[in-house]
């Protein structure tokens, strides 16, 4: 862990076990497994895993001591394959330049921190079949500027998730998502409006704080709690009509000071 040097590692055969986040290296590159089980690169929980340029390989992926067959590379995008799933991850060193991305149709994931810092990204599809949107997947994308659709299937936003998009100029939340996690969209500046369906249970704490163009929100039937300073410093909200399923709201949720 914190070895910043440290860009490849070979694991050899005997190695039985690997313990939560050993690789927590922010320049680590490729990881050559020749044992004959699969490696957590990090802990889901804090996202490392999106700081990796390669996937971990099985001893069966091994072609000519050179695993390429869990690797799928369009453009500046590596998938990085777990059986028939893609998982969208955005390539370390090229975090600041990345303008574009397009996810291939069969991506299922985009993991916690995968495009974190990309801060030249202008626009990004979402296929279909992506049912997990990983924490701090898309902080501070400082120039995303294209409209956002969450597939259905999608069942959490987690937190961070677009937290300090400023130019994200919408986003549209299906209604298979019950809960929006903290900071979420918060300082997305260039917003106006949002509708949370009815299947959103609870909205966490500042997930909408510092949106200062917000003029409009909808709450539906189905929301049941919102978190503490969730539309704080939304300057240019109006009014807002809270469901009679709400029951509880948290301290600060619309403060402006």
């Amino acid at each position: 862990r914190s070895c910043y040097s440290v860009n490849s590692i070979t694991i050899p055969s005997t190695v039985e076990s690997i313990g939560t986040n050993s690789f927590r290296i922010a320049g680590l590159a490729e990881v050559y497994n020749y044992s004959t089980f699969d490696i957590e690169l990090g802990s889901t929980d804090n996202g490392y895993a999106g700081y990796y340029t390669k996937v971990v390989y099985n001893a069966s992926d091994l072609v000519n001591d050179k695993p390429e067959s869990r690797v799928k590379t369009i453009g500046n995008v590596s998938y990085y394959v777990y059986g028939d799933d893609f998982i969208a991850l955005a390539p370390t060193e090229s975090r600041a330049t990345l303008k574009e991305v397009v996810l291939d149709e069969r991506t299922t994931e985009i993991k916690n921190f995968a495009f974190n810092y990309c801060t030249a990204l202008e626009s990004i599809n979402m296929p279909e079949n992506v049912k997990k949107l990983g924490a701090t997947a898309f902080q501070n994308c400082e120039s995303l500027s294209t409209a956002i659709v969450i597939p259905e299937g999608v069942t959490e936003i987690g937190n961070y998730t677009f937290n300090n998009c400023r130019k994200l100029p919408s986003v549209t939340i299906p209604s298979t998502v019950t809960s929006i996690g903290r900071n979420a969209f918060y300082n997305c500046e260039s917003i106006t409006s949002i509708n949370i369906p009815g299947s959103v249970q609870t909205i966490g704490q500042s997930a909408f704080s510092s949106c200062q163009s917000l003029m409009n929100v909808t709450l539906n039937d189905g929301l049941q709690s919102i978190g503490q300073n969730a539309f704080m410093s939304c300057y240019s909200l109006k009014s807002v009509t809270i469901p009679q399923t709400v029951t509880t709201i948290d301290r600060n949720v619309f403060s402006t000071i």
